[in-house]
């Protein structure tokens, strides 16, 4: 099962129960990518600036395994340079 979901949306009490409860329950074949726009409905994500972080141990501390993907412009160059593919292979 796979979720998209932002990062105002992980802020919200019935997400965060969400989680908690997936990683009691041990529910392995739940998948989520979260996009972190630091976007709420209702405004700007609140908090210290470190959503990523802040959300990586919320995910952890529920016992969920944690693949972190941070996407950003330096990464163009890199993969421009790689013409035999063997970061995108790694990635």
């Amino acid at each position: 099962i796979w979720s998209f979901l932002g990062d105002g949306e992980c802020d919200e009490p019935e997400t965060l129960g969400a989680i908690a409860l997936a990683g009691r329950s041990d529910l392995g074949n739940l998948n989520w990518v979260i996009n972190c726009n630091l976007q709420r409905l209702d405004g700007p994500v609140r908090g210290n600036g470190k959503i990523i972080q802040e959300l990586e141990g919320v995910f952890r501390g529920a016992g969920w395994n944690v693949i972190k993907v941070v996407w950003g412009s330096a990464w163009d160059e890199l993969l421009h340079r790689d013409v035999d593919g063997v970061l995108l292979n790694k990635m």
